[in-house]
């Protein structure tokens, strides 16, 4: 009798429902968490091509710096060209007198003053 009673059928359908529950749950749990996974590799795709877009406009704006740093040097190349003083001129004379012989002598110039002992003043 005890085999046949209410409760132990009540018992046994109500396990049956937690049984057939919890693997729903499982099952769930299984496709919500393909399917995030799925998300996140979209979510990979698109920062993957954003970082490679990005790569390129980096390497562009490098290039055009190089591009007007080359420009602007050589800009200033040709205005300090113009600005040169007079000791550039005899240094590029010292460089020159290396390959080419020697001329003629000039006239003498003037003597210079006498020089002398002077009192170093602090």
């Amino acid at each position: 009798m005890y085999f046949n009673s209410p409760i132990k059928c009540h018992s046994s359908l109500a396990a049956s429902i937690a049984i057939f529950c919890s693997v729903g749950v499982i099952f769930s749990c299984g496709f919500v968490g393909i399917m995030l996974i799925n998300e996140l590799n979209i979510l990979y795709e698109e920062i993957v091509a954003d970082l490679e877009i990005s790569s390129v406009t980096n390497k562009e704006a490098w290039n055009n710096i190089l591009n007007l740093q080359n420009k602007y040097s050589k800009n200033k190349n040709i205005l300090e060209s113009k600005r040169r003083s007079p000791r550039d001129l005899y240094l590029a004379d010292e460089s020159r007198s290396e390959l080419c012989p020697r001329g003629l002598p000039g006239a003498p110039g003037a003597r210079g003053e006498q020089g002398g002992l002077r009192k170093p003043h602090f």
